[in-house]
């Protein structure tokens, strides 16, 4: 689902609230890996993340080059975002 600029003005207060969040873990996560020569990140996103919050951020880390897939099972209550640089795909 890729959502239309307009919809972003739609985005409730903690929807907003909730991306920066992830973007700020995930910017950490990112850092450290590259720190320890790592080429990328799972990341488990917040119980009660939207979808439109989780689909954002993963579009912006796709704008910004990086490669990201979902991964999760329903049945188990998880769910991951798999953040990797192109190199390591």
């Amino acid at each position: 689902m890729v959502l239309d600029p307009k919809d972003l003005s739609k985005l409730t207060d903690e929807e907003r609230r909730s991306i920066v969040e992830m973007e700020q873990q995930i910017d950490a996560r990112l850092a450290e890996s590259a720190q320890s020569m790592k080429k990328g990140i799972s990341y488990t996103i917040p119980n009660g993340a939207s979808l439109r919050a989780v689909q954002i951020i993963i579009e912006k880390y796709r704008d910004a080059g990086w490669i990201v897939k979902r991964e999760g099972d329903q049945r188990e209550g998880y769910s991951l975002l798999e953040i990797k640089t192109p190199e390591n795909q």
